[in-house]
């Protein structure tokens, strides 16, 4: 325990403060950080109602919206309506069975009375008695207002009121307050003070069953989330029109608002109508319910309801409540909700209405125990992560923090969904994430420091090229088994027994170091991988880890460097005492089996297969040819940029097909055109031979001695003089089989 913590103490410390960090967070923020986590958990929360949220059939609602619409207009008039027009509404819709009438709109000015505007002229003056006498005999036929007036009564009607923050306005008469707050109590309580009004005229409000405020609220982000049911002015309680209507809905005949004393300050705690309760928060306020976006409550046009012929037309509203409101240009209200960005406001009355007259449904709950239940998690998760993290893979790491996070997300869903109760999951969840996150930085650059260290230590035998390009790609290389078309080379010390056998073990090292140097770093500028160090020989392959297209001629072209490295490095270790060296090297090309491979006490990435066997056979090919350098078929098949010398054809022992092998000779760029010469001339002297032409091949193979003498030509010529003895078979391939390796 103790070297886990001598370990890993900085760490754990660091996951400590920042627990204690969000902590202070969630306790005292203020500011930015503030606005920060707020911001979060708004966005949580709509997240979380969008991913939760089910669509709703019109059906099965009790609130149906009677809307001002375009077409409403064009056939009564434009807004504002004559009170006639309303009054005639009103009749009407009690007349279709609806159980109450709110409306999204208020009447705070009177309609103008032509009768009356005509007596307060300044022409009245010089009218004649019996014409003022006729003219105030028809003011009362022309009051529009005391005729809406007349039909209120009776009709379960809830007109609407705006309050306002400025104390300045004062317009119409307020309804009756539905509660008295005592003078104490409105000095502390937190339920939103109104100062100001804009209310309806006194004689549509006196007969009107009740009045609702029509204000909402947003939050900072100015998204409408939720609501005050109540508001005051002064001492005086009001309802929203929501709570208005169904307190007419419900028949309900008792009202209460539940406070507690806090800190010297009194906070709403719930309404009750009769035996319904509704939990509020220290304002009054509740989440609003929705259920759905732009028309999941049925409409029903303004015009249809004032031009309906029968008392059976509209059966939809029987027994439902309704709300006035309006969707005509220029008199929408438009809200910012979670659901949709422009909401009818009159549709988020009717979600409120639905909320409070259903006896299944109810407002999600932001309960007082939310910040203990997040102070608890912050501290249990954060101490148990700064304590588990550092010790943890990041494979671990990442899936522990991925599963605690989803934990919180569908817990936070649950209570929501099965309980309606609303707790933000925002800070535990950033917690889980910045530990996490910090832990798989701190193992970042661990693993960064490791890569750095297996650089230096595997660079000796890998191009830093392919190790830097296998770190910058997840996809550059595999050390898993695969097969690939690829190159190997090997390379070998001519006579090494024989060099050894005159050196002791400081000096066979030195000079095996000198050779090896130079000859690696050929490997590397192609772009080669070694495969090992066999003594004197080297093993190298090109095609992986990364693949080379060009694998082929990097290969043949390093091979040709070697050669050329090893001619400068000679004189070299000639002058330091050593003896004189010379490599015969083996290309050959073709599919090979390559990866990590070996037991589990030690491994080594390396190439397996029939081409990599018969490259090694090529290697060793070189002395009886008496050539430094062999490619097979494979291999010279690219058009590289080599000229090549074509050897023999031959069927190397343990294998059972015949291959086609060849020296190259130099790079186009660089042969000379007697180098060109001789070697169309052994072509042809090759070709010759491979037809079964003896006597013709012999000819051209002497003339090739004449000019330039080597082992291969009179290898050739004695091979043709023992199949002219022996005479050619009908299967004649000119294939020679090698029974040595």
């Amino acid at each position: 325990m103790f070297a886990y913590f001598k370990t890993h103490g900085r760490m754990i410390t660091l996951g400590l403060v920042l627990t204690l960090l969000l902590v202070w967070t969630h306790l005292t923020g203020s500011g930015w950080v503030r606005s920060a986590v707020d911001r979060l958990n708004f966005l949580t929360y709509d997240l979380r109602l969008q991913a939760t949220h089910m669509p709703v059939s019109p059906a099965d609602l009790d609130v149906v919206v009677i809307d001002i619409d375009e077409r409403s207009l064009a056939a009564h008039g434009r807004w504002p309506w004559s009170r006639l027009v309303i009054a005639d509404l009103v009749v009407r819709l009690h007349q279709f069975g609806a159980a109450v009438v709110g409306f999204d709109i208020s009447f705070p000015e009177a309609e103008r009375n032509a009768a009356l505007e005509v007596l307060s002229s300044q022409h009245s003056e010089s009218a004649a008695p019996a014409q003022r006498a006729w003219l105030e005999s028809l003011a009362p036929q022309l009051d529009r207002d005391a005729l809406l007036a007349s039909v209120l009564p009776g009709r379960n009607v809830v007109l609407g009121v705006l309050f306002s923050s400025d104390g300045a306005e004062l317009a119409g008469q307020l309804p009756p307050p539905w509660f008295f707050l005592k003078p104490e109590q409105a000095a502390t309580h937190q339920v939103l003070d109104m100062p100001g009004y804009s209310a309806n005229l006194p004689a549509l409000q006196a007969t009107a069953t009740y009045g609702g405020f029509l204000n909402a609220t947003s939050d900072d982000d100015g998204v409408m989330r939720r609501t005050p049911l109540v508001m005051r002015h002064g001492e005086l309680v009001y309802p929203s029109l929501a709570l208005a209507m169904a307190r007419v809905y419900r028949d309900a005949v008792r009202f209460r608002l539940n406070s507690a004393p806090v800190q010297e300050q009194h906070h709403a705690t719930g309404i009750e109508l009769d035996e319904l309760h509704i939990p509020t928060d220290r304002y009054g306020r509740v989440l609003i319910r929705y259920f759905g976006g732009e028309g999941t409550f049925p409409y029903v046009s303004a015009a249809d309801v004032l031009s309906a012929t029968s008392l059976d037309a509209l059966p939809q509203l029987n027994g439902k409540a309704v709300i006035v409101g309006t969707s005509a240009l220029g008199l929408y209200d438009l809200r910012n909700t979670p659901l949709q960005p422009a909401f009818p406001g009159v549709e988020a009355q009717a979600s409120l209405l639905q909320t409070l007259i259903s006896d299944e449904l109810a407002f999600p709950v932001e309960p007082d125990w939310d910040d203990m239940l997040v102070l608890l998690f912050l501290v249990a998760l954060g101490v148990v992560l700064s304590l588990l993290a550092p010790g943890m893979s990041a494979l671990a790491l990442g899936l522990s923090a991925l599963g605690l996070m989803a934990g919180l997300v569908l817990g936070n869903v649950w209570l929501w969904e099965a309980r309606g109760v609303s707790v933000s999951p925002v800070l535990p969840v950033l917690l889980v994430l910045v530990i996490a996150v910090a832990n798989m930085v701190r193992g970042f650059f661990n693993e960064s420091q490791r890569r750095q260290e297996l650089h230096g230590m595997f660079g000796q035998y890998v191009p830093p090229a392919h190790i830097n390009r296998m770190l910058a790609s997840d996809d550059a290389g595999s050390f898993e088994g695969e097969t690939r078309e690829m190159s190997v080379l090997f390379a070998d010390i001519r006579s090494f027994t024989t060099i050894s056998e005159g050196l002791d073990a400081v000096q066979l090292k030195t000079m095996l170091n000198e050779f090896f140097t130079p000859v690696t770093q050929v490997i590397f500028d192609s772009g080669g991988t070694i495969d090992k160090y066999i003594g004197d020989l080297v093993m190298a392959f090109w095609g992986a880890p990364l693949d080379d297209p060009e694998h082929r001629s990097h290969a043949i072209g390093a091979a040709l460097d070697m050669l050329k490295t090893v001619d400068e490095i000679r004189p070299q270790l000639v002058a330091a005492g050593y003896p004189e060296i010379h490599i015969g090297i083996g290309v050959n090309s073709g599919p090979m089996s390559v990866g990590d491979m070996g037991s589990s006490y030690r491994r080594a990435y390396t190439v397996l297969g029939d081409a990599v066997n018969l490259g090694s056979r090529l290697e060793g090919l070189t002395k009886y040819y008496g050539v430094s350098l062999l490619v097979g078929e494979e291999s010279r098949r690219a058009d590289d940029g080599f000229l090549y010398r074509f050897i023999d054809k031959v069927q190397v022992k343990g294998k059972g097909r015949s291959v086609r092998i060849y020296e190259p000779i130099c790079r186009f760029e660089e042969a000379t055109l007697e180098q060109r010469d001789l070697l169309e001339q052994h072509a042809e002297a090759m070709r010759l031979y491979m037809m079964g032409m003896l006597q013709e091949a012999r000819v051209a193979f002497e003339a090739l001695q004449t000019r330039a003498p080597d082992v291969q030509q009179s290898l050739m010529l004695e091979r043709i003089d023992e199949l002219a003895g022996a005479g050619l078979s009908a299967e004649w391939t000119g294939t020679f089989k090698h029974e040595t390796k």
